[in-house]
């Protein structure tokens, strides 16, 4: 999904991504997006008993202040919500499972025609949203030489966009033009399907 609105909207989604809001959520997360009358609730007691206890027997300040404070994280929850259902309308994420520790491998192992590399490295950041131009070829090609499968030497790529990043890692095949290659990061089940049809294509096919 392309970005509109030049700069001004690249600023916003460069914020939005330093801020977690391209993550997949977590269990908190979406327990929270399910049930924004439960989050008002609970955090409404949780406000109000401090506060009544304070209060000198005052009853409606502090259940106003409560009230208000829960409305507000339930205010929260909705908006995570809309952001949950973003992340699956873009992909990002399945709709199921929780945000994992650490990067998730998106693709396991994967043998490919050498020259099919930089094709991928191009796809990749076209889900990424990101410019991969010829210098960043031209380093992942230098890198090459120092990899071998054999020995569990990999590199390791960074495609980094303003909504999804991507680890790529490469292990060359000794005696061979072909590589292994691992896709680690977040694809939601219709980016998984594409990139799983694209590493097939990759796989039998040279792409010039």
């Amino acid at each position: 999904m392309p970005i509109r609105g030049g700069k001004l909207a690249r600023a916003y989604w460069a914020v939005n991504r330093a801020l977690g809001g391209q993550q997949p959520p977590t269990r908190q997360q979406m327990f929270a997006a399910k049930r924004p009358l439960v989050i008002w609730l609970v955090t409404g007691l949780l406000v109000w008993g401090p506060i009544i206890l304070a209060a000198e027997g005052k009853v409606l300040l502090p259940l106003g202040i409560a009230a208000a404070y829960g409305a507000m994280m339930a205010m929260f929850a909705l908006l995570e919500r809309r952001r949950q259902r973003r992340l699956v309308r873009e992909g990002v994420w399945d709709g199921v499972h929780a945000r994992p520790i650490g990067w998730t491998r998106a693709m396991d192992k994967r043998r490919i025609h050498g020259q099919n590399l930089r094709p991928l490295c191009e796809v990749l950041a076209h889900f990424a949203e990101h410019d991969f131009v010829g210098t960043e070829w031209e380093v992942v090609e230098a890198a090459l030489p120092r990899t071998d499968i054999e020995n569990n030497a990999w590199y390791s790529h960074r495609i980094e966009g303003p909504r999804r990043t991507f680890i790529l890692k490469i292990a060359a095949i000794p005696n061979s033009a072909d590589a292994f290659v691992e896709i680690y990061g977040v694809l939601g089940g219709r980016g998984k399907f594409m990139m799983t049809g694209i590493l097939f294509v990759l796989d039998k096919y040279r792409v010039s």
